[in-house]
């Protein structure tokens, strides 16, 4: 699917389908290829201090026929979707670079970490599509089996992208060892971004320079194992999404705080942290919806988001060969507008996760071991009705044998109790999660 299942009939009711519904047609296709290299030196500069150069090439295709459905069905015929069709190809060529130097320096009679490098990296993207905006109607789209719907998707030209987006930065950031117990960290980077092409006939062309994004830390040892840190960053990230009218929208921009406390337990085996934060976002985009003249997903820009909370967590070995991670995490958002009530409700208050590994010790080969994840509940509104998905908890279990030290056997067994639900409520549609699923496999290291 392009796209995804409506979470609302026509009449407010929700929508709830079996899993295996989908709106794809049977021809629709998406092809995607990546290719990567990577190369990094490293070089010993003598007396603690080191040299390091990281280059990585990426390139990136796509060739598509896709299918869109789109609209409200009515509940009783299903009837009130539409398709869009488009043909859709795009290049992109990414070049990263990145270098820095690391070391130790003196100062006040004691030792300090110092690291100063700089990056540069560059994206070009070229994509092209055509459309046909005839939007024929669909049947109903829970029987549907993705026959009996083509499109012209050679009908009308509707253009495509080609940008270049820049970034370089220069950063620096040392550790200050003020006494034995207290560490003071203080950093920044300095960024230009610029970007040069169009996007369907929209100038994208913008340029910052001189970004300064600076960041502090603290980290006190209050006791043997038990230490106390406090943080404070900047955020400025550019955004590549775009509004209903195909420009760009402003960068992210905000600030972050933590405060916390780690500790060592059980002579060091476990990590306890607990930590209190509080994040202001400017700028942050947001779906708008779906734009069914330029077949895209537009995005709007929200301001004044803020979230405050707490998060626990727990890894470590409880005992020989039981490992454990437990974490929680609760935080209330809140929204300076009332456009942005969504954000707040399709992103769950509260989440806990639990991962936990066991092996035998009279069967060492052997290894087994859960994981628990849950949220609460979250919902979305749209035209006045409102889509819910309830709380939920996903669990899954694994277990593997060693046959030899390079080949092994695997049983994986995902949510284990079955449950249905929605990925998220981010978009005005939705896809559902994979039902239970189990796999066996064989492994080989070579």
């Amino acid at each position: 699917m392009w796209g995804a299942l409506p979470l609302l009939y026509s009449d407010g009711s929700e929508v709830s389908v079996d899993r295996s519904t989908s709106t794809a047609s049977d021809w629709a296709g998406w092809i995607s290829k990546e290719a990567q290299a990577f190369a990094e030196v490293v070089h010993d500069l003598g007396n603690g201090w080191q040299l390091k150069g990281t280059y990585t090439y990426i390139k990136h295709n796509e060739d598509a026929d896709l299918f869109y459905a789109f609209g409200t069905p009515d509940r009783e015929t299903g009837l009130g979707l539409y398709g869009y069709g488009s043909d859709y190809t795009e290049h992109n060529t990414m070049d990263l670079f990145d270098v820095y130097v690391s070391g130790q320096y003196p100062l006040a009679g004691r030792e300090h970490d110092l690291v100063l490098g700089y990056s540069w990296s560059e994206s070009v993207v070229d994509n092209f599509s055509f459309m046909d905006d005839d939007f024929p109607a669909m049947p109903d789209f829970r029987t549907w089996n993705g026959s009996g719907i083509n499109i012209n998707l050679r009908d009308i030209v509707r253009g495509g992208a080609d940008y270049k987006d820049r970034q370089r930065s220069i950063y620096g950031a040392t550790r200050l060892s003020v006494t034995d117990k207290l560490k003071v960290l203080l950093g920044a980077r300095v960024t230009d971004w610029d970007t040069t092409g169009e996007s369907y006939g929209v100038s994208q062309d913008s340029k910052y320079s001189g970004v300064t994004t600076p960041y502090a830390g603290v980290v006190y040892q209050l006791l043997d194992h038990v230490a106390l840190y406090a943080s404070y960053t900047d955020i400025f990230t550019q955004q590549t999404e775009e509004d209903i009218n195909g420009s760009r929208l402003d960068p992210l921009e905000g600030r972050s705080y933590e405060v916390g406390v780690k500790s060592e337990l059980m002579d060091g085996r476990l990590l306890l942290s607990v930590a209190a934060f509080d994040i202001e976002q400017e700028n942050l985009a947001v779906s708008g919806g779906f734009n069914p003249m330029t077949g895209d997903e537009y995005y709007e820009s929200s301001d004044g988001i803020s979230s405050q909370g707490f998060e626990i967590e727990l890894v470590g070995e409880v005992t020989r060969g039981w490992d454990v991670m437990v974490g929680y995490t609760n935080f209330d958002m809140d929204a300076s507008q009332q456009a942005d009530e969504n954000v707040i409700r399709f992103t769950p208050d509260k989440t806990f996760r639990l991962a936990s590994s066991y092996r035998l010790l009279w069967l060492p080969a052997l290894k087994m071991g859960v994981s628990v994840k849950w949220q609460d509940e979250t919902s979305r509104v749209d035209g006045g009705a409102e889509a819910t998905q309830d709380s939920y908890k996903l669990v899954d279990l694994f277990a593997n044998y060693d046959l030899r030290d390079n080949l092994s056997l695997s049983l994986n067994v995902k949510n284990v109790t079955d449950e249905k639900y929605f990925t998220s409520l981010y978009w005005a549609q939705s896809y559902y999660g994979a039902p239970a699923m189990a796999t066996a496999s064989i492994n080989w290291r070579y």
